[in-house]
């Protein structure tokens, strides 16, 4: 998985911090996947986490943590929020955001609440499940919003689009879409359907079985940006506005304290997009499995990063 389509801005990655605010796009449907499409098909609320090269929320061909084991195949959020909550802990995640259960029937998009991105939490990996399913999700793990531009210098994404494959979390048997199914033994790996791997049911095969088309796409736009000083500097000290045409190393303090040396060259983003409004299912606390959960008909709402007692089963 990568970047797709993506416009590079003028804010310098070393130096500064940035929001996205990102927007979960719906393209699981009947058209594109219509063997056994599934009346009730949902997603369960999406979770999206900053972090560094020390922590991984999901890895292909990798064996799935209880936390991706718990999304993939009840869509509850409680043990991979725990998961991120430690990463925190051991400084190897930043921010997240999580959204709302949505049914496709009624829901193309929801938007979430801003994400930061840090020089040093300068990941950005996402997780949903397919519901219902025995394990089946989507996501994207460990993409870098940044890149070089044609000065060589290293800028965050102005805006950029990822479109996401469906996975299966190795942890459930099964074949179709229904959640009441035995453990896998012993627990597989990660992997992504392909058309030399997909379900004996053909699941998610396009309708002439040639291939099989992205379930979603994210969409993320630049809302700010903010200088930065390095969160842990070389020599172990802290910034100091007196000192910041020593060296160390032979490299300027004033390289990793660009905030208090006022070298930033802060800049804002040319505009911040307009969220449109969208309808949001709001997620509900639940014993029953995916596919006997029924759509609420309650307004839909926006969850945040303050919700830490989550714990729905969609």
């Amino acid at each position: 998985m990568a970047i797709i389509d993506g416009t590079l801005s003028s804010v310098p990655f070393k130096t500064h911090s940035v929001a996205y605010t990102c927007t979960f796009n719906n393209n699981w449907s009947e058209e594109n996947h219509p063997i056994e499409y599934p009346d009730n098909a949902h997603w369960s609320p999406p979770v999206i986490v900053a972090h560094n090269d020390e922590f991984e929320l999901w890895e292909l061909n990798e064996k799935a943590s209880d936390g991706v084991e718990e999304v993939a195949e009840t869509g509850a959020t409680g043990d991979i929020r725990d998961e991120i909550s430690d990463a925190q802990d051991d400084q190897e995640a930043g921010d997240f955001v999580q959204g709302s259960v949505t049914f496709n029937n009624r829901v193309q998009e929801q938007t979430f609440d801003p994400i930061t991105v840090t020089p040093w939490y300068f990941k950005m990996s996402s997780i949903t499940m397919i519901a219902p399913s025995p394990d089946w999700f989507t996501g994207f793990s460990g993409i870098e919003p940044s890149d070089t531009n044609n000065k060589g210098e290293m800028v965050w994404f102005e805006s950029f689009e990822i479109e996401t494959a469906p996975y299966d979390a190795g942890t459930e048997e099964g074949d179709e879409y229904d959640g009441d199914n035995s453990a896998e033994d012993p627990q597989d790996v990660i992997r992504k359907f392909t058309t030399s791997n997909v379900p004996d049911s053909e699941v998610f095969l396009s309708k002439d079985k040639s291939t099989i088309l992205p379930v979603a796409s994210w969409t993320c736009e630049m809302t700010s940006s903010e200088c930065v000083d390095t969160k842990e500097r070389p020599d172990g000290e802290e910034c100091d506005a007196d000192r910041c045409d020593e060296s160390f190393n032979g490299v300027k303090l004033s390289s990793w304290c660009p905030k208090t040396c006022g070298v930033c060259g802060t800049r804002k983003p040319t505009k911040k997009p307009t969220r449109k409004p969208t309808r949001r299912a709001t997620p509900k606390t639940s014993t029953f499995k995916p596919s006997t959960f029924k759509p609420t008909t309650a307004r839909p709402t926006t969850a945040t990063t303050r919700d830490r007692n989550l714990r729905a089963r969609v």
